[in-house]
């Protein structure tokens, strides 16, 4: 078997390190840090586990689970990914970085992030589905609620091969829906719901245990190759004079409140990119006695959305501030 998975074990109280993985992390540890207002974050290499992280960081792998304590959203020590972001807390070596950072850092210091630590939980909309590499068929102990650490079975599919020790997302799609607000249907929207570590190939099928459940992963999700994308998102200025409108909530809901994720219908052709900001505004209408009918008065602002995700024609959002409940059909615009 071969693969990017490292593995930690005990036996008779001594620790036994497994690898699965024939290549060592990258030497140049220091471009796969990111400093931020909460601390430095070191981004998850092919290779990588709990072990060897703390001999380069606490000096001594033994220190391990001091490094597992400072980031508890590891549910499970043995499972690492790449892409995945690890939380340093360790000051002599925060102190040491900054004595040694050479002066064409503080530039790139300068920048502005927005950490969201869910960013691989986020799905997006797409005018066509994306070939799966496979669907879960079946679940070990036929569970019906699945959760980190269960083991799942994937038949294979017509998109990339399935490789052992390799990550996949867990998804499944949704019909193109259109509502009273659009004209035409906004694609098909890929829901993730969670990570798993391929572990065996079979002539038929893979093997697989859930790493990450972000949602209820149900018999019949579909598989694709799990691409890394950094919470660390570098804010960049907006699109002047771009207008837009909101399609739906992720989780489709009518109303949608404050740190939740929507999908407008602006996207890289409109000249959208992550890390941008666009202010939500709502139309009211009124209906005067004189006047036959609803009449449109003056929007104003309810919100403001962050883009984390970018499709060719839509974006998926989440709403960093929320006034009034925001709903499909609302305005976007560039900040004023």
């Amino acid at each position: 078997m071969h693969g990017k998975i490292r593995v930690i074990t005990w036996l008779t109280g001594a620790f036994i390190l497994f690898s699965l993985a024939a290549a060592p992390a990258g030497a140049g540890i220091e471009e796969n840090i990111t400093k931020t207002k909460t601390g430095f974050y070191y981004t998850v290499q092919k290779g990588d586990t709990l072990w060897d992280l703390s001999e380069k960081f606490e000096d001594s792998p033994w220190q391990w689970p001091d490094l597992w304590h400072y980031n508890p959203e590891i549910a499970n020590p043995h499972w690492i990914y790449p892409g995945q972001k690890i939380l340093i807390y360790k000051k002599e070596w925060a102190e040491k970085q900054k004595k040694e950072a050479p002066a064409q850092d503080k530039k790139a210091e300068e920048k502005t992030y927005y950490h969201y630590e869910m960013i691989d939980s986020v799905g997006f909309i797409r005018d066509h589905a994306v070939t799966p590499c496979g669907r879960i068929f079946k679940v070990r102990d036929d569970k019906e609620l699945v959760s980190e650490g269960d083991r799942v079975y994937i038949y294979k599919g017509e998109g990339p091969e399935i490789k052992a020790g390799e990550l996949y997302t867990v998804y499944r799609t949704f019909e193109p829906e259109k509502n009273m607000f659009q004209d035409n249907s906004p694609g098909i929207q890929h829901y993730l719901t969670g990570v798993v570590a391929v572990t065996d190939i079979k002539p038929e099928y893979a093997i697989a245990n859930v790493v990450k459940a972000f949602r209820d992963i149900h018999e019949d999700d579909k598989v694709m190759p799990l691409v890394a994308r950094s919470p660390d998102i570098e804010i960049k200025e907006s699109v002047p004079g771009l207008m837009g409108e909101v399609l739906l909530s992720e989780e489709r809901n009518a109303l949608i409140g404050q740190k939740k994720v929507l999908f407008i219908n602006k996207g890289k052709k409109d000249g959208v990119k992550q890390g941008q900001y666009y202010e939500v505004l709502h139309q009211p209408t009124g209906e005067p006695e004189q006047h036959e009918g609803k009449m449109a008065l003056k929007p104003y602002s309810i919100g403001r959305v962050l883009v984390l995700h970018v499709e060719e024609s839509t974006a998926s959002c989440l709403t960093t501030e929320s006034r009034k409940a925001i709903a499909p059909g609302d305005k976007i615009r560039c900040p004023q």
